[in-house]
Parts: structure tokens; sequence; C-alpha cells
């Protein structure tokens, strides 16, 4: 078997030659077209957004604030959870996005 490799690679040395070279004209094409960052960001976009609102109850804040919060943050595109916690006078929404969305599209 690896005779018959031998043989048929050193009789048709064109055809090695060849290949070899469309082998390395793909690596530089996929070279020029890789995208390196200088510090890569390896941690999905969170948007954490808190509300205060002294004196509401937690059933209150959730709401007026909580929800109405949720309902127009969940159409936005790339959006993976929305997790939010409403408290006495407090509202926290945490939402994340998928991987690859930059930070300036997220806002």
């Amino acid at each position: 078997m690896i005779k018959s490799i031998l043989e048929f690679g050193l009789t048709r040395s064109a055809i090695i030659v060849l290949g070899l070279m469309v082998f390395c004209a793909a690596g530089l094409v996929a070279f020029t077209r890789l995208n390196v960052e200088a510090y890569p960001n390896p941690a999905p976009v969170i948007l954490e957004i808190t509300a205060q609102a002294p004196g509401l109850s937690a059933e209150e804040m959730e709401k007026y604030y909580t929800i109405p919060m949720e309902v127009g943050l969940y159409p936005t595109p790339g959006v993976v959870n929305i997790r939010s916690t409403s408290f006495y006078g407090l509202s926290f929404v945490r939402v994340t996005f998928k991987y690859g969305i930059d930070y300036y599209f997220a806002l």
C-alpha cells in the first residue's frame, strides 16, 4: 500500500506540485481573511438595568417597571435570555446577548 502511494507521488510529480500550490494558495486566502483582535473578549454582552422607586412594593415595582422593561427588551435582536428581580423599591433586569454581538449594537 505504501509502495503504491510512493510510486504515484514519484511518477506524477506535476500533480503533487500542483496540489501543493493549490493548498498553499488556499491557506494564504484563509490567512488574509482571518479576524485577529489584540484583546479578544470571550464573554457575551450582558446589559444590566436597575430602576429605583422608593416607597413602592415589590409587586408594584414588577408591575410598573420590571414587566414593561422585559416586554420592551424582548424583541431586541440577539437576546438570549432576560432575568429580572423585583424588591421593595428596586427592580433589576439582566439581558444576555448571544456571543458576537457588539456592545454598541446591544445598547
